[in-house]
């Protein structure tokens, strides 16, 4: 397998998150930037994992401080949130409400161990038609709800808890498929499980529901700002406590039926070349897309935080109502454009008329932002970089069924 032509940094990154999750030896070059691969796991959302013996390292007194200053700060905000996945549960269990946690603490539990996972806001799912009863409960414990329309969940904050209340199914796509997610998510309730991790007991997912949403979760914000490292981590763990028959009878067959069987074996093998998972025959040998993925994923760091372009670029890729790739990039900036409209006014979708109006004020807003220096926008930059994406998310054939 050849390598792909990665930055020192980022390959020493790889090497040693590798290693935390998997004990695989460190390769470490002589003339290392320590400060530049800090600044990379920061980006990446993995600075925590990846220096976790940090006093093991060559580090330069400036950087070992730095880094010394981010694990003691990460590990407090990981307990905080440990503890607030802790009172969600104690809170709606003692209130008779059905709910499951989705990422957060369920990714965090396949880790060596869990506190080295970069946790950040409770998300969590419970039946839509107990949607109101949750919202009331919350907001009576004294959360405060975050404005804003978004497609499947509302943010709710108290003294320092974050919250994401889910009501809807996580990026489910347009037409035929909807209906077959949301018969994939029908008993998640019912499947779901009561799970203790050391820190506390909180209700899971089950194997396949917590699978099923690392994918959804990852594609969707893949085609818009983009994810970093820390979600290849997330599926890299997961993934790697299957054996390769338990994996096909849980995953295949389903994951084809909604087309996301190829960027399942990207990550795995993204994960074995790169990070050292355990190699397995379902994963198959498409090591180029793999390296070709993981590059995407490196370059745009965690929702987009290493490189800000990668939003705009994604608005002529897909949206997060429907995901995808099937829309030309003319029609995709029409529909992203109508995304912002229904977030910024809900009730614009029951007039559509109005749909030019919200348009217009959007971008005279963003142009004023861009004269102002407040925002960038390399136009030309983002076309040809939004088409490179889009080519790449179109070989792995997202929400394209397979036949067996």
């Amino acid at each position: 397998m050849e390598n792909i032509l990665l930055p020192k940094s980022q390959k020493t990154l790889l090497s040693l998150v590798g290693h935390g999750l998997f004990s695989t030896p460190l390769t470490l070059d002589q003339d290392v930037d320590w400060k530049e691969v800090f600044s990379e796991g920061m980006m990446q959302a993995v600075a925590l994992l990846a220096f976790q013996n940090y006093k093991e390292l060559p580090l330069d007194e400036e950087t070992a401080a730095l880094v010394q200053k981010h694990v003691k700060e990460s590990t407090k905000e990981n307990l905080f949130c440990f503890h607030s996945h802790k009172y969600l549960h104690n809170l709606m269990t003692k209130n008779n409400k059905t709910y499951c946690i989705i990422k957060g603490a369920a990714s965090a539990y396949r880790y060596p161990d869990s506190l080295l996972r970069n946790m950040g806001d409770v998300d969590f799912y419970v039946p839509f038609d107990r949607f109101e009863e949750a919202l009331a409960l919350l907001l009576a414990e004294g959360f405060q709800k975050i404005p804003g329309n978004h497609s499947y969940h509302v943010t709710l904050l108290k003294g320092g808890m974050d919250l994401e209340l889910h009501f809807r199914p996580l990026a489910t796509p347009d037409g035929e498929l909807e209906s077959v997610f949301y018969e994939y998510w029908s008993d998640i309730f019912e499947k779901s499980k009561l799970t203790n991790d050391g820190f506390g007991s909180y209700v899971f997912p089950s194997d396949f529901h917590h699978g099923f949403i690392l994918l959804t979760h990852l594609q969707s914000h893949l085609l818009a700002g983009g994810v970093g490292l820390r979600h290849v981590c997330d599926w890299a763990v997961f993934a790697n406590a299957f054996s390769n028959d338990e994996f096909v009878s849980l995953f295949e067959q389903k994951l084809k039926r909604v087309g996301l069987w190829r960027l399942a074996q990207a990550l795995s093998l993204a994960s074995v070349k790169h990070l050292g998972a355990t190699h397995c025959e379902w994963m198959g040998d498409d090591f180029a897309l793999a390296d070709a993925l993981l590059a995407d994923i490196l370059c745009g760091g965690n929702f987009g935080r290493k490189d800000r372009q990668r939003t705009y670029e994604g608005l002529f890729i897909s949206d997060t109502a429907t995901a995808g790739t099937g829309k030309n990039r003319f029609s995709q900036i029409i529909r992203s454009m109508n995304r912002m409209v229904d977030y910024n006014w809900g009730w614009v979708a029951k007039m559509p008329i109005f749909y030019p109006v919200g348009w217009l004020w959007l971008s005279l807003r963003f142009l004023f932002r861009v004269l102002t220096g407040k925002r960038r926008l390399h136009l030309a930059s983002t076309l040809k970089k939004s088409g490179e994406r889009k080519k790449l998310y179109e070989d792995l054939a997202l929400f394209k069924p397979e036949e067996d």
